[in-house]
């Protein structure tokens, strides 16, 4: 339980960062179009903003490297939990779904390790 709440924790807080960043970039680069400024000192402030996720992710694949000692099964389960937390924003809107669909994917997550392990 522990592995599935810190990755889905980090996921979602990298989903979440990025979304308000861009929504925010949105609003400058129209400011900056409607004003008629230069936009290259945005747009490179954006970059080396979205950068600092980069640690992040990185930090979670190598661990789930050592964690799962085969590459392969890593990344995969990262890409899973990524879409599972994707699908979770972007589909899960009906209050059934909301409570049902994490505790449905902790359940499939801990059975994977059940048997993994």
């Amino acid at each position: 339980a522990f592995l599935f709440f810190i990755m889905t924790t980090l996921v979602s807080y990298i989903l979440r960062e990025t979304q308000q960043r861009m929504l925010r970039f949105t609003y400058l680069l129209q400011h900056n179009v409607t004003h008629s400024r230069q936009n290259m000192s945005l747009v490179f402030t954006h970059v080396v903003e979205s950068l600092i996720f980069v640690p992040i992710i990185f930090g979670i694949v190598f661990f789930l490297f050592e964690f799962y000692s085969d590459r392969l099964l890593a990344f995969l389960v990262f890409l899973v939990v990524w879409a599972a937390e994707i699908f979770s924003v972007l589909s899960a809107r009906t209050q059934t779904s909301i409570y049902y669909f994490p505790k449905v994917f902790l359940c499939y997550f801990s059975l994977f390790h059940i048997y993994f392990f």
